[in-house]
C-alpha cells in the first residue's frame, strides 16, 4: 500500500526501416485489412478558428505535430514477418485550404459540414498512407475550420485532449514568432 508502480522510460527509436507493431496496432491493422472500406476506426476532429488566422503558423503547427508524433507519419505495410511500421521521414506538410466563403457564412458552414461528412467516410489505406490527414476550410475572412482526420491505429480517446492542448500551444508560439515549445 502506498507504493507507486515503477515507470518505464520510453526512449525515441533510433533504428530505421520496418519496426514491429504493438498488439493494439496489430489489431487495428488486421481490422483495416478485413474491411478496407470501413471508416469505423477513423474520426474527424474539427476545430473552429474565429478571428484572424495566421495560416503559415497553422501549417507549421500541423507539421510540428507530425514531426513530434512519428505515428502520424507512419505507414503499416505487410513485411516479410507480417505487418510492420514504416515511419515516413519528417518534412514539410501542406494543409490544403478549401475556400467556401464566397456563398456567405451560412452556406459556407453547410458546405463545410458536407465536406466533413464526406471526409469521415473516406477510409485510410494503412499499408500505403499515414493515418493522418488535415484540411482547412475558410467559412469567412476571419472564420476557419481545421479538420484533422486520424485513424485509431495512431490516436485514441485519451489522446484527444492532449492533441487539442498541443495544437493550441504550438499555434500560439508560432503565431507570436516564437520557436516550438
Amino acid at each position: 500500500p502506498g507504493r507507486q508502480p515503477a515507470q518505464e522510460r520510453l526512449d525515441r527509436r533510433t533504428a530505421t526501416g520496418l519496426a514491429p507493431l504493438s498488439y493494439a496496432q496489430e489489431r487495428m491493422w488486421f481490422l483495416n485489412q478485413l474491411e478496407p472500406a470501413s471508416t469505423v476506426y477513423s474520426g474527424v476532429r474539427a476545430t473552429r478558428w474565429k478571428g484572424p488566422l495566421d495560416r503559415e503558423a497553422l501549417e507549421r503547427t500541423v507539421g510540428e505535430l507530425r514531426r513530434r508524433h512519428e505515428v502520424l507519419r507512419t505507414r503499416f505495410p505487410l513485411g516479410a514477418a507480417g505487418p510492420a511500421q514504416e515511419i515516413e521521414p519528417d518534412g514539410p506538410f501542406h494543409v490544403p485550404l478549401i475556400d467556401l466563403s464566397t456563398g456567405g457564412p451560412v452556406a459556407a458552414m453547410a458546405e463545410t459540414r458536407s465536406w466533413l461528412a464526406a471526409e469521415s467516410r473516406r477510409p485510410f489505406e494503412l499499408t500505403r498512407e499515414a493515418p493522418f490527414r488535415a484540411s482547412l476550410f475558410r467559412v469567412a475572412q476571419d472564420d476557419h475550420v481545421l479538420a484533422l482526420t486520424i485513424h485509431h491505429v495512431a490516436f485514441d480517446r485519451w489522446s484527444r485532449s492532449s492533441l487539442r492542448r498541443e495544437l493550441g500551444l504550438l499555434y500560439s508560439a508560432f503565431a507570436a514568432g516564437r520557436p516550438s515549445p
